[in-house]
């Protein structure tokens, strides 16, 4: 008896294959560390095989992968990997699988892969059409008064202010009168136990050497946060007489500070916006609605496509690119 060959047993590997542009781009944006926060590399590579199978003009469409093959074109080594990836996909939302029955014996056979909606947002898989401002502009807008639009901009900027990052300066009315005379990049030393007057001291210190102290500290800082007032003093006196270009330290450092203040905001912004702001309107800078938020697809739904609700869309929020708001209008 001769086996089919499509049917023979047989080691699968990835082939060449051409792809539409839309496919290539929602394979490579299932790797963006900005999309699909919840997936590990596992899930994220079964995803990236899926769509190699996936007809981009019915995305929600199903498909049958041999597992050989799904396995190969998702790059993993063994079938549990595929399980295992398979069984996130279907955990966190991005695909549904349904055991169907063979017809005539009633056996239960292979199970079809279908993406969710979370999915098609997340990548992107469905054409979003050319915004026309006929169409952004027939959703009611926030508040009206007498025909003319009027935003709630105290409500936008006290949402999204609150996940900037900044921490809070305090006025010096409030400082107690011996901390008030330290400068104010300096005050956090005070605050870590050192005295002011070992502050002033170390200042004339760096003065006489042409270094800012302010950068010598910014430059240590970390390593000052785990010493003893007296250790802190003995550390940074010995640092101050060294050649280092602290200014040029403390920038870099200042830097890497704030991308991740940065990171950690948005991260935040993204985590309330999906749990409390279901429903919200979400708008440009010119005040045009781009769509409401849905939680359920983590995504905004607009009548000119979706927009995914990505760590991208956070740091877009938190830096004032877009803004949301509560809306009176029915969803």
């Amino acid at each position: 008896m001769t086996i089919a060959p499509r049917y023979a047993a047989g080691k699968a590997v990835a082939r060449p294959c051409p792809l539409p542009m839309e496919l290539i781009e929602a394979r490579a944006a299932v790797f963006d560390p900005l999309n699909c926060l919840d997936l590990g590399t596992t899930a994220r590579r079964t995803l990236y095989g899926i769509l190699t199978f996936l007809n981009i003009s019915r995305p929600r469409g199903s498909i049958w992968p041999r597992r050989d093959r799904l396995r190969a074109e998702s790059l993993l080594s063994s079938e549990s990997s595929l399980y295992r990836g398979l069984a996130q996909l279907a955990a966190r939302g991005y695909i549904t699988r349904k055991q169907e029955r063979i017809a005539r014996n009633g056996c239960f056979h292979i199970s079809p892969i279908q993406l969710t909606d979370k999915a098609i947002v997340l990548l992107q898989l469905e054409k979003r059409k050319a915004a026309s401002p006929e169409v952004i502009h027939k959703s009611r807008s926030t508040k009206t008064e007498d025909g003319q639009y009027k935003e709630h901009t105290n409500e936008q900027q006290s949402l999204q202010k609150a996940f900037r990052g900044n921490r809070l300066q305090t006025s010096s009315a409030q400082q107690p009168g011996h901390l008030s005379k330290v400068p104010a990049p300096l005050r956090w030393l005070v605050e870590l136990g050192m005295s002011p007057a070992a502050v002033f001291k170390l200042m004339g210190i760096s003065g006489h050497v042409g270094q800012r102290l302010e950068h010598v500290a910014a430059a240590c800082r970390d390593r000052l946060a785990q010493l003893s007032p007296r250790e802190m003093f003995a550390y940074l006196r010995k640092a101050i007489a060294s050649d280092r270009d602290f200014a040029r330290v403390a920038s870099d450092a200042d830097a890497r500070r704030q991308a991740q203040e940065a990171e950690q905001g948005a991260r935040r912004f993204l985590q309330y916006a999906r749990s409390k702001c279901d429903g919200f309107v979400v708008k440009d800078l010119a005040g045009r609605t781009l769509g409401r938020i849905s939680t359920a697809c983590e995504a905004i739904l607009g009548p000119a496509g979706s927009i995914p609700m990505n760590l991208r869309w956070a740091h877009a929020c938190v830096e004032g690119k877009l803004m949301i708001a509560r809306s009176t209008a029915p969803a």
